[in-house]
């Protein structure tokens, strides 16, 4: 083998080596880029969901305000209605519904009884 050929091998394989230093070098970079580009599309996607959910959440306690209101007025009023009712329907249960109610009253407001 003459000095020339063997000079022109080692010349190709440091050339070789190099050229995959390179692509090495470019492969890593695009995963850098990829990873960053992941990374900026999480943040995205972050802000996204937290932007959603304080705007579900205001709609939310709105709606609950409501339905607890209308919740606890239904109660009461089913209540009151039923009450009325048997008022009405026996005076006996009124006279004594009344008795009762003002000495219960009486008792958890002591300073208003007084």
């Amino acid at each position: 083998m003459s000095s020339t050929s063997v000079l022109s091998s080692a010349s190709n394989a440091t050339v070789n080596v190099f050229d995959t230093i390179g692509n090495t070098a470019m492969a890593a970079t695009k995963i850098v880029n990829g990873i960053a580009t992941g990374g900026n599309m999480f943040e995205r996607m972050m802000n996204d969901m937290d932007a959603n959910h304080a705007k579900r959440s205001k709609i939310n306690q709105e709606k609950y305000e409501k339905e607890l209101l209308e919740d606890a007025a239904r109660t009461i009023a089913k209540r009151q209605a039923m009450i009325q009712r048997e008022l009405a329907d026996d005076p006996i249960f009124a006279k004594l519904f009344a008795e009762n109610y003002a000495e219960l009253k009486a008792l958890l407001n002591p300073s208003v009884s007084e």
